[in-house]
């Protein structure tokens, strides 16, 4: 259904030691956990916004959830990170 949906996305990434910039562009609902840290919480109805949260990581692989749901309107998520 395009409205009143939940999913959870988990993956494992390799990435080299440095600070991290998590973003998350969502209509309604996101949160982004990095290696159980949560870093991004806005778990609210919301049109499109985009937010960010930093993390030191160490060099080797980390795992990432990203929890979303969409209560209605436009169902929209994104996220992606960078090395600053």
């Amino acid at each position: 259904p395009d409205d009143r949906f939940s999913v959870i996305w988990e993956r494992t990434t390799y990435v080299s030691a440095g600070t991290y910039r998590f973003y998350a562009m969502a209509d309604d609902g996101v949160r982004v956990y990095v290696d159980g840290h949560l870093i991004i919480d806005q778990w609210s109805e919301h049109p499109t916004q985009s937010y960010f949260g930093d993390i030191y990581l160490g060099e080797g692989n980390h795992s990432l959830r990203v929890e979303y749901y969409e209560e209605g309107g436009v169902a929209n998520i994104r996220v992606w990170w960078d090395r600053l």
